[in-house]
């Protein structure tokens, strides 16, 4: 979550048909964080209620643009804006020129078709409760966060329970329950794959979340995965005894 991993902002173009096999480009817009940014190379399209803010580069028929790595300056973050001909900063940039015919996909399993460059693959299975941390006495407001070399990759936006009752396993699926995210999923799911470096600790929390005043820790459970192996935790009490929790890692 912390890293926006395929949080891409987006463009569309505008182009005049003219009975060519691809029209005629007249505009492309851009988004960075929420600033539209609009290029043309038309000089009878002029600034009007919001500027031209540049010229277009093209791949053949495709418009080239640059999207940034995230937190990159100046405007940091994942912004899409025109291509202007120049280096990728720190000179590793990666180029994607699509080619053939878009497909739409059939289904949307969340799970990767080919990622050789993921370090972890975390599934997260159920989880219960041993312990009532609400600080007015009622079930703990459980939900899990999956640590990765220190980095949290899942929080109680995914999934959430309110006022667990004691011993009760709850099977987890992103978006059930109380997340706060809600029912914002495409399918049932509760996997998540991360690039962390190899060899590195993993961490399945179980928190109370009691909202502003903060959350309690009800303990967790950890492993150094080295690639190529796995590690399972089947109704593993955590560290402090408060909660029990199931979940999956594989490293390559």
């Amino acid at each position: 979550m912390d890293a926006h991993e395929n949080d891409l902002e987006g463009l569309f173009l505008v182009i005049r048909k003219d009975g060519s096999t691809y029209g005629t480009f007249q505009l492309m817009e851009t988004m960075a964080h929420n600033q539209w940014y609009d290029y043309t190379n038309d000089p009878k399209i002029t600034s009007g209620s919001d500027n031209v803010d540049g010229g277009v580069l093209f791949n053949g028929s495709h418009p080239m643009v640059f999207c940034q790595a995230n937190g990159q300056s100046p405007s940091g973050g994942h912004g899409v804006h025109a291509y202007d001909g120049t280096s990728a900063p720190g000179g590793d940039g990666i180029i994607y020129d699509p080619t053939g015919t878009a497909d739409f996909p059939t289904n949307t399993s969340h799970s990767y078709v080919y990622n050789p460059y993921y370090s972890h693959k975390i599934v997260l299975v159920n989880a219960q409760s041993l312990a009532n941390r609400d600080p007015f006495g009622g079930g703990s407001d459980m939900y899990i966060k999956a640590y990765v070399n220190g980095n949290g990759q899942t929080d109680a936006r995914f999934w959430k329970k309110n006022d667990a009752p004691l011993n009760q396993n709850y099977n987890i699926v992103f978006g059930a329950n109380d997340a706060e995210f809600g029912a914002n999923f495409s399918e049932s799911y509760n996997t998540v794959f991360v690039a962390k470096p190899s060899s590195t600790n993993v961490e399945i929390h179980v928190y109370d979340s009691d909202g502003t005043s903060g959350n309690d820790d009800m303990g967790y459970v950890s492993a150094v995965v080295a690639p190529g192996t796995s590690m399972t935790w089947n109704n593993a009490v955590t560290s402090n005894g408060q909660a029990k929790v199931s979940a999956y890692v594989e490293a390559q």
